[in-house]
């Protein structure tokens, strides 16, 4: 959660900087008219800043709003704006664009994996998840053996459900330590679902 919030905070700290440059009095930087929120998406535009960096300011720049309860004035003039501002990116500041994974991606991994391995397994076992969850991998794994933290990160001892729903469908539930909050909604846990074998 602090490296979100850290990401949150840099698009409130550039459009600050942005008002302070044109000599916007502090009074009209919040609540900010949709003007002023599509001229900043236009200033962006003219450096070397990709359009998903600029989605990611204006999120939080929107996430100021929320804190402060005050009302948020993003609409079709702001969606224009990020339009134009995608189109006009220099080439060598947009994301180069990843192949999707596969099933013969899985088919291939798991045939060079020894599964008697714990590492093997694990390694398998979690991209299998983010396959079939469609989840983040940072939802999953940790960048250091130093970074991991049980109030986060998900271990053995998470909780995990399972059972039947309709259609006889078989479930699986992991539930998640924590996890990225989308407005008033929080996801606390990754869903897989598969048919049942057929009744003998």
């Amino acid at each position: 959660m602090p490296k979100m919030h850290e990401g949150l905070g840099a698009g409130l700290l550039h459009f600050n900087q942005y008002c302070d440059a044109i000599g916007l009095p502090e009074e009209g930087w919040m609540p900010a008219s949709e003007l002023l929120l599509a001229l900043f998406v236009a200033n962006c535009a003219t450096g070397n800043i990709s359009s998903l960096m600029v989605d990611k300011w204006i999120v939080g720049i929107h996430w100021g709003h929320q804190i402060a309860d005050a009302p948020w004035h993003g609409g079709h003039l702001l969606s224009q704006a990020k339009r134009g501002a995608a189109k006009l990116v220099h080439p060598t500041s947009r994301q180069v664009e990843h192949h999707l994974i596969t099933m013969r991606h899985l088919e291939a991994l798991y045939s060079g994996l020894d599964l008697s391995n714990s590492f093997d397994s694990t390694v398998y076992a979690i991209a299998w998840i983010a396959f079939w969850a469609c989840c983040q991998l940072s939802e999953l794994i940790v960048t250091s053996h130093h970074s991991f933290d049980l109030q986060t990160n998900v271990s053995c001892g998470c909780l995990i459900t399972h059972g039947v729903v309709r259609f006889s469908c078989n479930f699986l539930m992991i539930h998640l330590p924590s996890t990225k909050k989308k407005g008033r909604m929080e996801m606390t846990y990754i869903s897989l679902t598969a048919p049942s074998a057929p009744a003998q």
